[in-house]
């Protein structure tokens, strides 16, 4: 009966009045029972409950089934989302550490602590707001929900084209609004400082991506495990007692 459970929710509760008035019928002479679960109902001259409680507990349990599925399914972005942030938290951490460390190596020409640590809150502050942009679009592919059914190849490809997507926007969006003059770090230095840490955060990206398409993967499986469980009961129901 997994076929009927496919099918549009208004398709479905037509089909079971019809059926019930179908039954109706036969139990005009008599009595028939229905199972539903732990649920038996009779209707027909013998019985005391009519088909319009069939339909009731029908419409229902489906209104219930669809509520678990949407919460389901609506958390999955949720929590990609949630992880993609802890992820994003330590590429920041990662950066900024270089960042300084590097800069204190250049301040060793020049003892102004103090212009090293405004061009540290500046850059603290594009990186931050770069990562914005980054978190934008990895939220944008985890909506285009397919990454998930890539396997092998096709998913590494995808993992590294996005891992190049997202180093781009951060590089690109740094660039537009970091000072070029009177700053200790270079243009070429910054690029340098992104370019030494690619392999680790394309590591991230894998781990990020995997952790995903586990998520939606996950999510899927329990709410297919609730329209195999709406089914069952509903090939119990339709067994004429």
């Amino acid at each position: 009966m997994e076929w009927f459970v496919g099918l549009p929710l208004a398709v479905q509760i037509i089909s079971v009045i019809l059926f019930l008035l179908l039954l109706f019928g036969l139990g005009y002479l008599g009595k028939v029972n229905l199972k539903f679960g732990k649920n038996i109902i009779s209707f027909g001259r013998l019985a005391k409950r009519s088909c319009g409680d069939c339909v009731l507990l029908i419409i229902g349990k489906r209104e219930r089934l669809e509520l678990q599925k949407n919460f389901i399914l609506s958390r999955i972005l949720k929590e990609q989302m949630n992880y993609a942030e802890q992820k994003l938290l330590d590429v920041q951490g990662l950066i900024l550490t270089s960042y300084r460390e590097t800069l204190s190596k250049k301040r060793k020409q020049d003892s102004n602590s103090q212009e090293e640590n405004k061009q540290y809150r500046l850059y603290q502050g594009l990186l931050s707001s770069s990562l914005v942009t980054v978190k934008d679009e990895i939220r944008r592919s985890f909506k285009e929900n397919g990454f998930e059914q890539l396997g092998g190849v096709e998913f590494s490809n995808y993992v590294k084209n996005k891992t190049l997507t997202l180093i781009s926007l951060a590089k690109d969006y740094i660039n537009n609004l970091y000072p070029y003059e009177g700053m200790l770090m270079t243009l070429e230095d910054r690029t340098a400082l992104i370019g030494k840490h690619e392999s680790k955060i394309e590591d991230w990206c894998f781990d990020l991506f995997t952790k995903a398409k586990d998520i939606v993967i996950e999510a899927r499986k329990k709410a297919d495990a609730l329209d195999k469980e709406f089914s069952k009961e509903i090939d119990e129901f339709l067994q004429v007692k």
